[in-house]
């Protein structure tokens, strides 16, 4: 599949990483290795992985979470400009289920777990704040559900 991937235009994968709290779903953004905007982690596709390994391998090394992707299926594609030239990155969402205190670049980056909302109007790049705001809509939609079937 990293094969198969990497002909159709996708060099690298990201996680969209997401929990609940006592107000509802939260996304987690983490800054550039830079340090100057907010992204969700991401990475190049490794030769042998797939697009989801190296989405859920990127989400801790980068942001130190662990979890369960919500769809072996992508929830889309946004393109990242670096240099002259636009990557696209296949993006999945990741259901967090454990957020560690050591990861292995803790000393890179900060994280910040935000409503879906606030998450979408720090990132910069509208195809991946587009992607979050489906995101949060389609998360804050189930956690309506969920309470009024309580």
């Amino acid at each position: 599949m990293a094969d198969a991937s990497v002909k159709a235009g996708f060099e690298q994968a990201g996680a969209i990483p997401w929990r609940w709290n006592d107000r509802g779903p939260e996304i987690l953004l983490i800054t550039s290795s830079s340090g100057d905007r907010w992204i969700v982690p991401k990475g190049w596709i490794e030769r042998g992985a797939s697009p989801a390994q190296c989405a859920v391998e990127e989400a801790f090394e980068e942001a130190g979470v662990r979890g369960v992707l919500s769809s072996k299926e992508p929830l889309g594609v946004f393109g990242f400009k670096r240099g002259r030239r636009e990557r696209p990155i296949v993006i999945f969402l990741l259901e967090v289920l454990h957020v560690h205190d050591r990861w292995p670049d803790k000393e890179l980056r900060r994280r910040a777990w935000l409503s879906p909302e606030k998450a979408a109007g720090k990132v910069r790049d509208s195809g991946l704040r587009e992607l979050i705001s489906t995101v949060g809509e389609r998360l804050v939609r189930a956690s309506r559900s969920t309470k009024r079937r309580r």
